[in-house]
């Protein structure tokens, strides 16, 4: 195993550190996921960059025709909530832990969608997506 440097701007890090620690990850898995997918194909460091540009537009991401996993979600209404799931329910529910539940959403075994409403990014699962995960 080799040992790498990589510098972020501190913006940058304080996220990933953030998002990471929600997901029970660390750094290094998270780079090694990612490097692993540049390297076989699945992903296209100017894909990487051009959903990098669009969230900061404001915009929200695309996805590849028939692509499961997560989607942006502008705003629910209050009745439409009651018909989602957080992550930490649909794990209590699976009786599985969050971080298999996000795994899942990041294969695509799980549909969920982006939510920003509350300032930071939620996954929303419809509880109905779950009936078959039982």
């Amino acid at each position: 195993m080799k040992n790498i440097t990589v510098r972020l701007e501190d913006k940058t890090h304080k996220a990933l550190k953030f998002k990471l620690l929600e997901e029970d990850r660390t750094i290094q898995e998270a780079l090694t996921k990612l490097i692993g997918l540049y390297l076989n194909g699945s992903v296209q460091l100017n894909e990487i960059e051009e959903k990098r540009e669009e969230e900061r537009q404001g915009k929200p991401a695309r996805k590849k025709e028939g692509q499961k996993g997560s989607q942006p979600r502008s705003s629910t209404n209050s009745e439409e909530k009651e018909d989602y799931l957080s992550a930490k329910q649909a794990a209590e529910i699976l009786g599985v832990s969050k971080r298999t539940v996000l795994r899942r959403i990041d294969r695509g075994e799980i549909t969920a969608e982006e939510d920003y409403s509350s300032g930071r990014k939620q996954y929303l699962i419809l509880r109905e997506e779950l009936d078959g995960e039982k």
